[in-house]
């Protein structure tokens, strides 16, 4: 929470400050008339700017940590209520032969420790379309003899090639902040190409304004 206060109030000095600096330095040599509206222009401009970035920050860092958090309550709640299934206790050896018994089996005991759609909060529907899409996928790649069919599960392994709980849980958080990070950057770079056009269009009409004050003076 600390954090997250000391990020907003820095985005705000900042935004204010560069503001300030920005209509001394441009919106200064505006003509009279204009200079009034561009001040408040550069204001807003910069402080949209500036609450954006901090809300992508703070976004950024919230996600990580609720993820981080339901990460960590999802392995100590298998750990505790599933403790005696057998991938949870030995995991599944990649490096081994894929014999269809033991995948099939491997992959019937993460069916059986994923947690409810009750518990993640979606429909039924959603939960089972995702669930059964990802393990369908996993069983495919698992048994199929290719290398290049273990796109999907090389994604959930560990660094030993074996196929854990801590893997996938790992694997699925990952995939989550990859996402999330797209999202967050898509909604800044919108923010920033507003703030750079706004910028640019000031320091382009501050130029032009420029030689007419001069020749006039």
């Amino acid at each position: 929470m600390v954090k997250i206060i000391v990020i907003v109030a820095l985005f705000a000095v900042l935004g204010i400050g560069l503001g300030i600096l920005f209509n001394k330095l441009v919106i200064k040599k505006f003509p009279e008339n204009e200079r009034k509206l561009g001040y408040v222009n550069t204001i807003i401009v910069f402080m949209i700017t500036a609450a954006a970035l901090a809300g992508i920050v703070q976004a950024k860092i919230l996600g990580d940590a609720m993820l981080n958090d339901y990460s960590a309550s999802i392995k100590q709640y298998i750990n505790d209520n599933h403790s005696n299934i057998g991938f949870v206790r030995n995991g599944l050896d990649l490096s081994g032969n894929r014999e269809a018994a033991v995948i099939n089996s491997a992959l019937t005991d993460i069916k059986a420790i994923l947690p409810s759609y009750i518990d993640i909060g979606v429909s039924r529907g959603i939960y089972d379309f995702a669930s059964n899409m990802v393990i369908n996928q996993m069983q495919k790649s698992l048994l199929a003899m290719h290398p290049g069919n273990m796109k999907v599960v090389d994604s959930f392994k560990d660094e030993n090639n074996f196929l854990t709980v801590t893997s996938i849980l790992n694997g699925m958080k990952k995939s989550i902040t990859n996402i999330l990070n797209i999202v967050l950057l898509v909604i800044a770079s919108i923010f920033i190409i507003i703030f750079v056009t706004y910028v640019i269009k000031s320091l382009v009409a501050a130029a032009k304004i420029k030689p007419e004050s001069s020749g006039t003076a």
